[in-house]
Protein backbone atom coordinates (compact mmCIF):
# COMPACT_ATOMS: atom_id res chain seq x y z
CA UNK A 1 0.00 0.00 0.00
CA UNK A 2 1.40 3.46 -0.91
CA UNK A 3 2.52 5.60 2.02
CA UNK A 4 0.38 8.67 2.73
CA UNK A 5 2.27 11.90 2.12
CA UNK A 6 2.17 14.71 4.62
CA UNK A 7 1.33 17.77 2.53
CA UNK A 8 0.78 20.83 4.75
CA UNK A 9 0.62 23.25 1.80
CA UNK A 10 -2.21 21.19 0.31
CA UNK A 11 -4.01 21.26 3.66
CA UNK A 12 -3.50 25.04 3.91
CA UNK A 13 -4.82 25.66 0.41
CA UNK A 14 -7.82 23.42 1.08
CA UNK A 15 -8.55 25.35 4.30
CA UNK A 16 -8.45 28.65 2.39
CA UNK A 17 -11.04 27.43 -0.12
CA UNK A 18 -13.15 25.99 2.74
CA UNK A 19 -13.02 29.48 4.27
CA UNK A 20 -14.06 31.14 1.01
CA UNK A 21 -16.93 28.68 0.53
CA UNK A 22 -18.25 29.20 4.07
CA UNK A 23 -17.45 32.84 4.86
CA UNK A 24 -17.04 34.60 1.49
CA UNK A 25 -19.19 32.73 -1.06
CA UNK A 26 -19.53 35.90 -3.15
CA UNK A 27 -15.78 35.69 -3.81
CA UNK A 28 -15.85 32.04 -4.97
CA UNK A 29 -16.55 32.71 -8.69
CA UNK A 30 -13.59 35.10 -8.73
CA UNK A 31 -10.89 32.96 -7.10
CA UNK A 32 -9.31 29.74 -8.32
CA UNK A 33 -6.37 27.41 -7.77
CA UNK A 34 -3.62 26.94 -10.33
CA UNK A 35 -2.50 23.29 -10.20
CA UNK A 36 1.17 23.65 -11.16
CA UNK A 37 2.81 21.67 -8.37
CA UNK A 38 2.45 18.19 -7.04
CA UNK A 39 3.82 14.80 -7.91
CA UNK A 40 2.51 13.27 -11.12
CA UNK A 41 3.54 10.41 -13.29
CA UNK A 42 5.65 11.25 -16.33
CA UNK A 43 2.79 10.91 -18.86
CA UNK A 44 0.53 13.32 -16.97
CA UNK A 45 3.38 15.79 -16.39
CA UNK A 46 4.22 15.83 -20.13
CA UNK A 47 0.57 16.31 -21.04
CA UNK A 48 0.16 19.22 -18.61
CA UNK A 49 3.37 20.86 -19.79
CA UNK A 50 2.15 20.60 -23.40
CA UNK A 51 -1.09 22.27 -22.29
CA UNK A 52 0.82 25.22 -20.86
CA UNK A 53 1.34 24.42 -17.20
CA UNK A 54 4.27 26.61 -16.16
CA UNK A 55 6.64 26.11 -13.27
CA UNK A 56 6.67 29.05 -10.87
CA UNK A 57 3.09 30.23 -11.32
CA UNK A 58 1.60 30.90 -7.88
CA UNK A 59 -1.07 28.70 -6.25
CA UNK A 60 -4.16 30.90 -6.18
CA UNK A 61 -5.45 33.77 -8.32
CA UNK A 62 -8.08 36.34 -7.32
CA UNK A 63 -9.43 37.74 -10.58
CA UNK A 64 -11.00 40.88 -9.12
CA UNK A 65 -9.05 44.09 -9.62
CA UNK A 66 -8.69 46.66 -6.88
CA UNK A 67 -8.14 50.37 -7.47
CA UNK A 68 -4.49 49.79 -8.39
CA UNK A 69 -3.87 46.17 -9.42
CA UNK A 70 -5.49 43.87 -12.00
CA UNK A 71 -5.61 40.82 -9.72
CA UNK A 72 -3.94 39.03 -6.83
CA UNK A 73 -1.69 35.96 -6.84
CA UNK A 74 -1.32 34.04 -3.57
CA UNK A 75 1.34 31.43 -2.84
CA UNK A 76 0.72 28.95 0.00
CA UNK A 77 3.79 28.11 2.08
CA UNK A 78 4.22 26.09 5.26
CA UNK A 79 6.98 25.62 7.79
CA UNK A 80 10.33 26.92 6.59
CA UNK A 81 9.40 26.63 2.90
CA UNK A 82 10.33 29.70 0.87
CA UNK A 83 9.58 30.82 -2.67
CA UNK A 84 11.40 28.86 -5.36
CA UNK A 85 13.57 30.63 -7.93
CA UNK A 86 10.84 30.02 -10.54
CA UNK A 87 8.21 31.60 -8.26
CA UNK A 88 10.47 34.61 -7.66
CA UNK A 89 11.02 34.92 -11.41
CA UNK A 90 7.27 34.68 -12.14
CA UNK A 91 6.56 37.48 -9.64
CA UNK A 92 9.40 39.61 -11.05
CA UNK A 93 7.99 39.24 -14.58
CA UNK A 94 4.29 39.69 -13.81
CA UNK A 95 4.19 42.27 -10.98
CA UNK A 96 5.36 45.18 -13.17
CA UNK A 97 2.34 44.80 -15.47
CA UNK A 98 -0.11 45.37 -12.63
CA UNK A 99 -0.60 42.30 -10.45
CA UNK A 100 -0.31 41.96 -6.70
CA UNK A 101 1.43 39.06 -4.91
CA UNK A 102 1.25 37.72 -1.36
CA UNK A 103 2.60 34.70 0.49
CA UNK A 104 0.14 32.95 2.78
CA UNK A 105 0.89 30.64 5.72
CA UNK A 106 -2.48 30.52 7.51
CA UNK A 107 -6.16 31.40 7.29
CA UNK A 108 -5.35 34.50 9.35
CA UNK A 109 -2.76 35.52 6.75
CA UNK A 110 -5.35 34.94 4.03
CA UNK A 111 -7.88 37.21 5.76
CA UNK A 112 -5.23 39.92 6.21
CA UNK A 113 -4.08 39.60 2.58
CA UNK A 114 -7.65 40.01 1.29
CA UNK A 115 -8.39 42.92 3.68
CA UNK A 116 -5.23 44.66 2.50
CA UNK A 117 -5.88 43.98 -1.19
CA UNK A 118 -9.51 45.15 -1.04
CA UNK A 119 -8.73 47.94 1.47
CA UNK A 120 -11.28 46.66 3.99
CA UNK A 121 -11.23 46.92 7.78
CA UNK A 122 -13.08 43.62 8.16
CA UNK A 123 -13.61 40.87 5.69
CA UNK A 124 -17.30 40.02 5.32
CA UNK A 125 -19.29 38.49 2.52
CA UNK A 126 -21.42 41.67 2.38
CA UNK A 127 -18.33 43.84 1.84
CA UNK A 128 -16.90 41.48 -0.79
CA UNK A 129 -20.27 41.34 -2.60
CA UNK A 130 -20.46 45.15 -2.55
CA UNK A 131 -16.92 45.33 -3.93
CA UNK A 132 -17.79 42.87 -6.71
CA UNK A 133 -20.98 44.78 -7.59
CA UNK A 134 -19.03 48.07 -7.72
CA UNK A 135 -16.32 46.52 -9.92
CA UNK A 136 -18.96 45.23 -12.35
CA UNK A 137 -20.53 48.70 -12.53
CA UNK A 138 -17.17 50.38 -13.11
CA UNK A 139 -16.21 47.87 -15.80
CA UNK A 140 -19.53 48.48 -17.57
CA UNK A 141 -18.97 52.23 -17.48
CA UNK A 142 -21.43 53.11 -14.74
CA UNK A 143 -20.63 55.68 -12.09
CA UNK A 144 -20.55 54.64 -8.43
Amino acid sequence: MPKKRNDPEHQLQKSLFDYVNKVLPALRPFIFAIPNGGHRDVRVAKKLKAEGVTSGVWDIFVTLPNLIKHGLYIECKSGKNELTNNQEEFRANVAPVGYSFAECRSTEDFEAILCDYFELERLTNKEIKLRIDCEVCVQRGYKQ
